[in-house]
């Protein structure tokens, strides 16, 4: 293996570390925080669920988006607004 493979390797390898599951990502955020999830396709659905999921857990959220191709879960939880502010970057 030449060394510039066995970096790619490394780095690749370290990039692979920080994926996790949508619910240990939803467990970073915290009551106050801003979350962004992006523009219309790129919408973190998953993510999205877990959020919702974790809502009586949770108060002044900030979600940031732009156009959203769907309702997003957070927005149907019950008492919502007590838990999310949604802003539209549209």
């Amino acid at each position: 293996m030449t060394v510039e493979n066995e970096r790619k390797n490394i780095m690749l390898k370290d990039y692979m570390h920080k994926f996790v599951t949508p619910e240990v990502a939803a467990k970073a955020v915290q009551s106050g925080d801003w979350v962004d999830y992006g523009w219309c396709g790129n919408h973190p659905i998953a993510l999205d669920k877990a959020l919702a999921a974790r809502k009586d857990e949770l108060f002044d959220v900030n979600v940031r988006c732009g156009v959203t191709m769907w309702m997003p879960e957070i927005a149907k939880a019950e008492d919502a607004g007590d838990h999310f502010t949604w802003n539209s970057w549209h």
